[in-house]
């Protein structure tokens, strides 16, 4: 397999932020590119980060945006959201957490710490907000900020999901998402669709991406559609990506671009994919790899420990070649440019 062709380099220039808040050019996990604006998202936090101005092969002008000014009733206090993708529909910006458990690192010379396993609400958050001329809003021209209802557990697309046949056993069953459980790092919108991709579980080899309809229901809260005659929640569709989980989904017309890399906690190969016709796909659908249906790109090369690619978004600011953007987590020191600068890549579709 072959790594992507590198168009170009772009110098992502954060403004620093007082400790102990997190360094936010090593901790990227989603990226969108929306006319002369770059929203990103860190994983370590509670808000999200844009960068605009795009000269000289350089975004800078950071501003950051609390969610907690724009999402009634969301609590900044409780947690990071660990933010996992990002996109725009054209009046939304849209963003998911991982909806994952967390497992404590371990330190030390033993593994006491391991046995704790933590929920925080914050992880399960599916949120948008309305995006005008280029400014976030709480409500502006009949747009609300409005996330899917939560409880104390999860959320409605969770506790769907607690009697599925396929991915109860990981959400009952209280397995973090670093260990094979259900973790959530991709998300794409299109009119009244939105497709989620796991990182995990993977199944037999099979990455899964849900698909749901949302609707606005008590302010400030979203709940989720009836789909076809079954009245499901939700829709399922299993994909061959090498054995894969899914790091970022990215919308290309009505085509999906699939970053893919290891499900577990540890360094792998990072893929790309296409898959056509992606918001018409049956429930269960299974996909193999196929020219004209689901098509490997290139790969992305990583690093021992770095340089984990996490963040996706289409990109044509080379004389229209049909590029993506990629950002990465844990970036290699070759990548940054102290104090607070970082460079992501611009690969050839």
């Amino acid at each position: 397999m072959a790594t992507g062709y590198l168009l170009d380099r772009i110098l992502l220039q954060f403004t620093k932020s007082p400790p102990p808040a997190p360094i936010l050019h090593q901790d990227l996990s989603a990226v969108c590119w929306v006319g002369e604006q770059l929203w990103l998202a860190s994983d370590e936090t509670t808000s999200l980060e844009c960068l605009t101005g795009l000269e000289h092969h350089r975004f800078n002008h950071h501003q950051s945006y609390s969610l907690g000014d724009f999402l009634e009733g969301f609590n900044s206090e409780a947690g990071e959201v660990d933010i996992e993708g990002l996109d725009f529909d054209g009046q939304y910006l849209w963003l998911t957490g991982s909806h994952s458990l967390k497992r404590k690192k371990p330190k030390g010379d033993n593994g006491d710490r391991l046995k704790k396993v933590e929920l925080e609400i914050n992880r399960f958050l599916l949120a948008r907000i309305p995006l005008v001329d280029g400014q976030l809003h709480r409500t502006c021209k009949r747009l609300t900020a409005a996330y899917l209802q939560r409880n104390d557990t999860g959320n409605l697309l969770t506790e769907a999901l607690r009697n599925d046949q396929w991915l109860a056993p990981f959400l009952n069953g209280g397995i973090p998402g670093k260990d094979n459980g259900f973790d959530i790092e991709g998300l794409a919108v299109y009119q009244e669709k939105t497709l989620i991709g796991l990182r995990g579980p993977v199944l037999r080899g099979m990455a899964v991406v849900l698909e749901v309809e949302v609707e606005p229901i008590e302010a400030p809260y979203l709940g989720l559609k009836s789909l076809g005659k079954s009245g499901d929640r939700y829709k399922k569709h299993f994909f061959d990506l090498d054995g894969l989980g899914i790091r970022e989904l990215c919308r290309c017309g009505q085509d999906l671009l699939i970053l893919a890399g290891p499900t577990m906690d540890l360094d792998g190969v990072l893929r790309v994919f296409r898959l056509f016709k992606a918001f018409d796909l049956p429930d269960n659908s299974l996909t193999q790899q196929e020219p004209g249906k689901l098509e490997w790109l290139f790969d992305i090369a990583y690093g021992k420990g770095t340089d984990r690619a996490e963040g996706m978004t289409l990109f044509s600011e080379f004389n229209q070649i049909p590029s993506v953007l990629v950002v990465y987590d844990t970036p290699d020191s070759a990548r940054e440019l102290l104090p607070n600068g970082v460079f992501a890549d611009v690969f050839q579709v």
